[in-house]
């Protein structure tokens, strides 16, 4: 990618290329633009310098400020980039990240305590998918305290996500390079490349099998806790959603509406879609089965909690964990810090987690080669078929003969 993008700022196929080649010192004549800054980092690919540097130049060209914070995650950038526009988010830097975050962490485990009798286990075994997330988390670490949790890193130096990561163990539902020595009662957790997106599992038996938890049991878990905390600081003047896309486990979808009381909203797939969606809430909590996904919060949540006076344990909770959430998007270092307050709060090992919330209905994706994939129009929600005429209702035909079964047909957004 690298070598094709000089060769089109070479060859002058983009604007700002011919420019460039135009002016003997790559700068543009063009008025700066005083107000206007590009804030930029990189994971740790090889290509990341090369890229900043592509990026630096494009905005020299149109005389805009350009701010690199070297070596972050992708949430970490984002964090920045909403501060940088909201001052009073947070600090702007790396260091105000962790302080944000680990601040509002340590509090809300002071504020919440843990039940007698609690099965949860301080140490948790972390697939850094060799990528930038390992010495992040490492430096999270410092923040936090001692007795918190213990992480045993692994898969830190080698080829990024290579047999390993979220994605690796999510779509195999094996165990990740370098965890063969796992006990079935461990508890595990994935970071991607980047560290966007988080899944916890743990080994079956003998073999290379996990049991998961991936995004929607991450995503049931916290509506479970916000709901109990609503309830308990008798707040119902806010509306609480759980967006979902129709790869989501039925059975988390029926947990959510027949036990939690919330009726998720489904929306076709992309974190575009299940964002904008979860903003429509005072609370919004979006999840992809991959492990990606945040909770986000309206000004009337702030009204009422964040900047409530009340001082109640359940208002002290919600407003503590608002704080720990990273809500500009989708952040794996964030997200395992929410979920380990929360198994501590329930007292709940990676077994309890999997067994008192919902077992995961049986499921397969299939990817079938097709003359021509445009003929295939679903609803907006990519549940049904709409096009071509009959496929849907011959679909509905199959699964009526199972109880709770659902299929649905929808064309790669990548190949469409």
């Amino acid at each position: 990618m690298n070598r094709c993008f000089a060769e089109a700022l070479n060859n002058g196929k983009i604007g700002f290329g011919r420019e460039m080649k135009g002016s003997s010192t790559g700068v543009s004549t063009r008025r700066p633009a005083p107000n206007a800054l590009v804030v930029c980092a990189m994971d740790s690919r090889e290509s990341g310098p090369h890229l900043v540097n592509a990026a630096r130049a494009g905005a020299a060209l149109m005389g805009v400020s350009f701010e690199c914070h070297g070596l972050l995650t992708t949430p970490q950038l984002h964090y920045i980039v909403k501060c940088k526009n909201d001052p009073s988010y947070g600090e702007a830097k790396e260091i105000g990240y962790y302080v944000r975050i680990s601040d509002a962490f340590k509090e809300l485990l002071k504020v919440q305590g843990e039940p007698k009798g609690s099965s949860y286990n301080r140490e948790l075994i972390l697939d850094c998918a060799n990528g930038v997330g390992a010495e992040k988390m490492r430096m999270m670490c410092r923040f936090l305290p001692e007795d918190a949790f213990k992480i045993q890193f692994r898969n830190e130096y080698g080829v990024l996500n290579y047999k390993c990561g979220a994605d690796y163990v999510k779509i195999g539902q094996i165990l990740p390079a370098n965890f063969d020595d796992v006990d079935v009662t461990a508890k595990c957790a994935s970071f991607d490349g980047d560290a966007d997106r988080l899944i916890y599992f743990r080994a079956v038996g003998d073999g290379e099998n996990v049991v998961l938890m991936d995004g929607d049991k991450i995503a049931v878990l916290m509506a479970r806790y916000i709901k109990e905390a609503l309830d308990a600081a008798d707040i119902t003047e806010l509306t609480l959603g759980v967006v979902q896309t129709a790869y989501a486990n039925g059975n988390s979808t029926k947990y959510l509406k027949e036990v939690v009381g919330i009726a998720p909203v489904f929306v076709p797939t992309g974190v575009k879609h299940l964002h904008h969606a979860a903003t429509k809430f005072d609370i919004g909590i979006y999840f992809e089965a991959n492990g990606h996904g945040t909770v986000v919060f309206s000004e009337k949540f702030d009204q009422l909690v964040r900047n409530s006076e009340q001082s109640s344990d359940a208002m002290k909770r919600l407003q503590l964990f608002s704080r720990v959430v990273n809500e500009v998007v989708g952040d794996a270092m964030a997200d395992l810090l929410v979920v380990e307050s929360l198994l501590k709060w329930y007292g709940f090992s990676i077994e309890d987690w999997e067994h008192n919330l919902y077992a995961d209905a049986p499921n397969v994706q299939l990817k079938i080669p097709v003359a021509d994939r445009s003929i295939f129009k679903t609803t907006y929600e990519e549940t049904a078929l709409l096009e071509p005429e009959g496929v849907q209702s011959k679909i509905d035909a199959l699964v009526s003969q199972f109880d709770g079964a659902r299929a649905f047909v929808r064309c790669l957004a990548w190949l469409c």
